[in-house]
């Protein structure tokens, strides 16, 4: 997502998804999209779509994360992530930048 936004020089978000479309508001993530605010015929609002597996949940913040066109992040942001019983933290710090972790971020 962070480099949809660098490349496309818009805002790109990461969030949970219901309908494939648009982002839900939600903490738990089972289903993501990867869009931006103001898509087109030729240039689609949803930029990836992708449903979880169950044996992966997803835990991450409500409005989701959102990038700048400069890769940015407004504030540091984690996600939880459990496969088969394994917790790891997906955190994203201001400067864009992605790191997994055994422990919050």
């Amino acid at each position: 997502a962070r480099s949809e936004a660098v490349r496309r020089n818009a805002r790109v978000t990461v969030c949970a998804s219901s309908d494939n479309s648009t982002c839900t508001g939600g903490t738990s993530w089972t289903q993501l999209i990867i869009r931006q605010p103001n898509g087109s015929a030729a240039d689609p609002a949803v930029i990836r779509s992708i449903a979880l597996p169950a044996s992966i949940q997803v835990t991450g913040p409500t409005a989701g994360v959102e990038f700048r066109p400069s890769g940015l992040i407004e504030s540091a942001q984690q996600a939880q992530v459990v496969v088969s019983g394994n917790t790891r933290y997906v955190c994203v710090q201001i400067s864009g930048v992605v790191s997994v972790k055994k422990v919050a971020c």
